[in-house]
């Protein structure tokens, strides 16, 4: 068991919202996000790709 960190982007003037309701600028799964799969992903094939651009969602692994 590790842990992961995710950090999301989002545009100054949604601070407010983004502190009142995170959820409105986190993903409904942050693993799926980083690694380019659907929320709920259960069987299939991905590149690995994020499905959010570098610059708006950060994963970091202890790996």
């Amino acid at each position: 068991m590790g842990i992961r960190y995710y950090a999301y982007a989002f545009d100054s003037d949604q601070t407010g919202k983004a502190l009142a309701d995170p959820l409105t600028v986190i993903g409904s799964d942050p693993l799926a996000d980083a690694y380019g799969l659907e929320p709920g992903f259960r069987q299939g094939v991905t590149d690995f790709r994020q499905s959010l651009p570098e610059r708006d969602l950060l994963y970091l692994d202890k790996a």
